[in-house]
């Protein structure tokens, strides 16, 4: 019992530093961002094309070559990657905010992510500065309000609406100060 929960604490602190780095560095991280969405968008696939009763090794080794494939594709396809990172946050995004389930929330996060993709194909920067701004900020003011049990009180998605709030509102005006125009 004591790894696991030293597992999910680690896993905590990791997620909240990376909602850091995004909020506040999304754009300036944006081509590392967009490398690890791809290799982890070919992994996946890579691992579901194979039949169940495939061996795990193989499994494993598919896995990883398509999903560094996808990777290395969406580095050298810049605008396809700023596409699927985009879709992959509104997901994200979604899917945290959007009280449905199955079907119906998996085609909310695929209209969400095709337009904030279509978005950020023609306003790069700005959207790309928003989107992670938000994603960071949000993630990092759930893990402040799961920390310190404020969603336990009356009023806690309240806070952590504000919260999630003022961290992207500073996120974005961070991102525009360090940032220049493409």
């Amino acid at each position: 019992m004591q790894e696991i929960q030293t597992f999910f604490g680690a896993v905590t602190i990791s997620g909240t530093v990376l909602a850091a780095l995004n909020c506040f560095l999304g754009f300036k991280l944006q081509k590392l961002w967009i490398v690890l969405y791809g290799a982890m968008l070919g992994a996946t696939l890579g691992a579901a094309i194979l039949p169940e009763e495939t061996a795990k090794w193989i499994m494993i080794c598919v896995a990883l070559v398509i999903g560094v494939l996808f990777g290395a594709l969406a580095f050298k396809l810049y605008k396809l990657g700023v596409f699927l990172f985009c879709l992959a946050l509104a997901s994200l995004l979604v899917c945290r905010f959007v009280p449905l389930t199955g079907w119906a929330l998996a085609g909310v996060c695929l209209v969400a992510g095709i337009l904030l993709g279509l978005l950020a194909i023609r306003f790069t920067r700005d959207v790309l500065i928003i989107s992670t701004a938000i994603q960071g900020g949000f993630v990092l003011a759930d893990s402040f309000c799961n920390y310190t049990g404020v969603l336990n009180w009356d009023y806690g998605e309240i806070l952590l609406l504000i919260v999630g709030v003022v961290l992207t509102f500073a996120g974005v005006a961070v991102q525009y100060k360090t940032t220049k125009p493409l």
